[in-house]
């Protein structure tokens, strides 16, 4: 095997050990830490999407807004 391919084959056989240890060294659980990323993951989606549905709750207001200027002519 290659040097780089054989050093990432490794990483990859160390690494959950490695994160669930340092979990514990910092004092959370491995429930705790799965949850606080997860609400992490899911703020970032609200995030993301949040500019999409402004816009498209603005475009709603002003169809409304020009339907209703229009029954008052």
């Amino acid at each position: 095997m290659s040097g780089p391919h054989a050093l990432a084959v490794e990483s990859a056989k160390v690494g959950p050990p490695l994160v669930v240890v340092g979990a514990k060294y910092l004092g959370l659980s491995v429930d705790e830490w799965i949850q606080l990323l997860t609400v992490l993951y899911l703020l970032g989606l609200v995030v993301h999407q949040l500019p999409k549905h402004w816009q498209a709750a603005c475009s709603f207001g002003r169809w409304i807004k020009g339907k209703v200027q229009n029954e008052n002519k």
